[in-house]
């Protein structure tokens, strides 16, 4: 079992050995069949010098590698409004489009940045005209219910890119009524030849983005596991010679040896509620691969498969 799982992780490790030096990128060519056309407006900036980055680009590519959105291109918009008020529904339903995001960012002081948007359903607002009446209190009020949603967020000029995975988020899920995922992290291990420590750990954006090295070192890693909380790493290293697995904190650093048994240490994988490891070791007397569970607190090692050797 474990030299399966050692073949595919040495195949996965060497797969990304061709793109030293440069960001992990995913490409998604195609959708499922009936993606939802859906139109990501280029946000309005009101500030001075260049916008860190442009929203509309993240969110549409967040969208469209979902498979469930096909975002139109911004030369096929008929028009760019950053506001609700500024739409012209018929043309938008024109287009065959569903919903629009709008939005503007306004430069604050101190590198912060407002970013307002709303989610229009220009279906609806061609039909209402942008407007219903409705009862309240005994009383008759506007009522927007074109507007999906509107929001207003404070961001730093290093934000950007979190932001608008957020924006995205919060679209997917109102759109489709699931969470959305675009805030996921992946951790991956990369090859880097040209370098003294080659084996990489590295945590990245789910789109490759943003990607950090936790872990350089001159001997093979694999199988990084994610804690079910997001705060941590559990890995195979071969640092010291012989197969280990460590456990690392995300946000500190901090490395801790989980295993060091002669032989086998691998495939770690952390239990629902992060409280044990399911393992595979090979410790015992007959050198038999085998599954196990240790609780993380008691360090208690249970043994769950019987193999011969």
């Amino acid at each position: 079992m474990f030299n399966q799982l050692k073949t595919v992780c040495l195949i996965f490790v060497l797969g990304f050995a061709s793109v030293a030096n440069a960001a992990l990128e995913i490409v998604i060519t195609e959708g499922i069949d009936g993606a939802r056309p859906i139109a990501i407006v280029p946000f309005k900036y009101k500030g001075v010098g260049p916008i860190p980055e442009k929203l509309s680009d993240v969110i549409a590519a967040d969208l469209m590698r979902s498979g469930k959105f096909k975002p139109i291109g911004v030369n096929e918009m008929p028009q760019l409004p950053s506001k609700d008020a500024d739409v012209d529904y018929a043309a938008w339903v024109n287009k065959g489009v569903e919903a629009i995001l709008v939005g503007e960012v306004e430069q604050q002081t101190d590198g912060r940045y407002l970013v307002r948007y709303e989610l229009v359903d220009v279906i609806r607002g061609q039909i209402t005209g942008g407007a219903t009446q409705m009862m309240s209190n005994g009383k008759l009020i506007k009522n927007q219910d074109h507007i999906q949603e509107a929001r207003e967020s404070v961001i730093s000029d290093t934000g950007f890119r979190r932001y608008a995975h957020r924006i995205s988020d919060v679209i997917y899920e109102r759109l489709t009524g699931e969470r959305g995922a675009f805030l996921t992290k992946i951790a991956y291990v990369i090859v880097r030849d040209d370098e003294p420590k080659p084996y990489q750990l590295v945590v990245a954006d789910y789109d490759g983005f943003n990607e950090q090295v936790l872990l350089r070192s001159q001997e093979p890693l694999m199988s990084p596991a994610w804690s079910p909380d997001g705060t941590k790493l559990a890995y195979v290293t071969f640092e010291n010679r012989q197969s280990q697995i460590y456990m690392q904190d995300l946000y500190s650093g901090k490395r801790e040896l989980i295993t060091s048994h002669q032989g086998i240490n691998g495939a770690p994988q952390f239990s629902p509620d992060g409280k044990k490891l399911l393992l595979v070791l090979s410790k015992d007397r007959n050198g038999a691969t085998e599954v196990y569970m240790l609780d993380l607190a008691t360090r208690k090692e249970t043994r769950l498969t019987n193999h011969r050797s």
